[in-house]
């Protein structure tokens, strides 16, 4: 999950709607349907769905970039092992609340 930076104020408005793209790691490690319902459960609205298959040629261009951060090197990892499903949720509050939901899911992924 990714954000950039905004005020605390600006984050707990519950007027405003976040739309965030949600990255779920191939099959062997999440169970789609868990974190959907998951998603749902909390009021998150999925706008649109799809399923990639990210190939090693595309994570190559992240990695060739200047990037200094290691996540993002063991993520394009973890992103050519398999088919990743991409949704883009909307939500009042949307980083607060995904932040829990991931934290969940990574700890039974055992990520």
């Amino acid at each position: 999950m990714y954000r950039s930076e905004i005020s605390k104020p600006q984050l707990e408005n519950s007027n405003l709607i976040d739309r965030i793209i949600v990255i779920i790691l191939p099959n062997y490690f999440y169970e789609y349907d868990s974190v959907l319902q998951h998603l749902t459960k909390n009021k998150f609205g999925i706008v649109e769905k799809t399923v990639k298959n990210f190939k090693p040629d595309d994570v190559m261009e992240w990695k060739s970039a200047d990037l200094e951060s290691q996540d993002v090197w063991e993520l394009s990892d973890r992103l050519s092992d398999g088919p990743c499903m991409l949704l883009l949720c909307q939500r009042s509050n949307a980083f607060i609340e995904m932040k829990e939901i991931a934290k969940y899911h990574n700890a039974i992924a055992h990520r």
